[in-house]
């Protein structure tokens, strides 16, 4: 259990975070809710999440991401005011590949980044969440209202209700970082 603090708000409520590390006189806050449905990278081709589509031929990355753009923009702007955003500390954040680039040459190392707002990258949701039950957020009434993918009932590992958040991780192939917007700064 994380201990949450109240900070900032967005689309008029109040977001509470969780504290998932302290380093540095610096914590690590994730938002204990889904806040939004913002596609990772809105410049790529559709991907329709189904078998059936065709895979897409262009890279989505974190560095380059349209996700980054608003987190780092519009979302900030929104969600914290001038002294709030004072408080907020740029972080470096470089994402080491596992076995993915390990397995494929093709697939090679992110860029490293230093944002105010950003996604955890796989290895940290594994790091600081337990289990895929602990990793379980459920979405805002506003992160609904836009469309957030949430969990149906047959997902045994997702309670029905609960929404897919996405890591900043660079996936495996082309089109299709780690699903997984909570946001987390530092």
């Amino acid at each position: 259990s994380f201990d949450t603090v109240t900070f900032g708000s967005y689309q008029g409520q109040d977001i509470t975070w969780l504290a998932l590390a302290e380093e540095n006189g610096k914590t690590l806050l994730i938002s204990e809710s889904v806040l939004d449905a913002v596609p990772y990278d809105n410049t790529a081709e559709p991907y329709q999440w189904s078998v059936q589509s065709p895979r897409p031929q262009k890279d989505v990355e974190w560095a380059t991401s349209s996700i980054r753009t608003w987190l780092n923009g519009e979302f900030l702007n929104a969600a914290f005011s001038a002294d709030e955003k004072g408080a907020i500390a740029d972080t470096k954040n470089n994402v080491s590949h596992t076995a993915a680039t390990a397995a494929d040459p093709s697939v090679h190392a992110a860029e490293e980044t230093t944002d105010q707002v950003f996604l955890l990258s796989l290895a940290e949701a594994k790091q600081y969440f337990a289990n895929n039950a602990a990793r379980v957020a459920h979405p805002t009434d506003y992160a609904v209202k836009q469309g957030v993918y949430v969990g149906v009932a047959s997902n045994d590992e997702q309670p029905d209700g609960a929404a897919a958040w996405w890591l900043r991780s660079n996936g495996y192939h082309a089109g299709s970082p780690p699903v997984g917007a909570r946001a987390p700064p530092r």
